[in-house]
């Protein structure tokens, strides 16, 4: 009897640590999920990884949306996407339930998987750690990334100046051949107009 008692809670304890390991796990997949949807013009021109969107119930809904998805948690009709609700009309409609009841496929069996662990969100809170609207942390932000991007751009500048000046040689060559040319032209147009009034 010991030996069994000793067995479940040895089972359980393990069920709760693996339960508590696979929830820190999909909490980090839904926040870096939601935070997919950054800003890409503030991340290609100042390095600033932030949202759109500053408000923190907006952020949590998502976060919400993609943790149930995660987690698999029972009844989560009511955070469904527009396109799924859309979806979900159009399957409800009378004219696919015929279309489905006169091919045959409307006899599918809804199974329950087997859920160990029976998740429910109870309660879920958001905390925005930096806020871009505050001029220091902004500054701080762009200065951090500017320190790196700065004297990339400068360096760059400057390769493509000597690059320039490599070529300038080959550039003044070509451009006095133009040169001559040019004149060789301008003399067979005088010979030309000087034998056209002799004529």
């Amino acid at each position: 009897m010991i030996t069994i008692a000793i067995s479940a809670i040895l089972v359980e304890g393990t069920r709760i640590k693996a339960a508590q390991t696979q929830i820190e796990s999909a909490l980090d997949i839904s926040a870096k999920s939601a935070l997919a949807n950054y800003n890409y013009l503030l991340k290609e021109l100042y390095g600033l990884m932030a949202l759109s969107s500053d408000d923190p119930d907006l952020l949590m809904e998502e976060i919400i949306y993609y943790l149930e998805r995660n987690l698999m948690v029972e009844g989560i009709k009511e955070h469904k996407t527009k396109a799924e609700s859309t979806l979900d009309t159009i399957n409800e409609s009378e004219t696919v339930k015929n279309i489905k009841k006169f091919l045959g496929v409307d006899k599918k069996k809804e199974e329950k998987s087997l859920d160990l662990y029976d998740y429910k969100i109870e309660n879920l809170k958001v905390q925005p750690i930096y806020n871009l609207s505050e001029p220091e942390v902004l500054r701080a932000q762009i200065l951090e990334y500017m320190k790196y991007r700065g004297p990339k751009e400068l360096s760059e500048g400057l390769m493509d100046k000597f690059l320039a000046l490599k070529d300038f040689k080959k550039q003044a060559d070509i451009l006095k051949e133009k040169l001559d040319v040019d004149k060789n032209l301008t003399e067979i147009k005088e010979n030309e107009v000087k034998a056209s009034d002799n004529i």
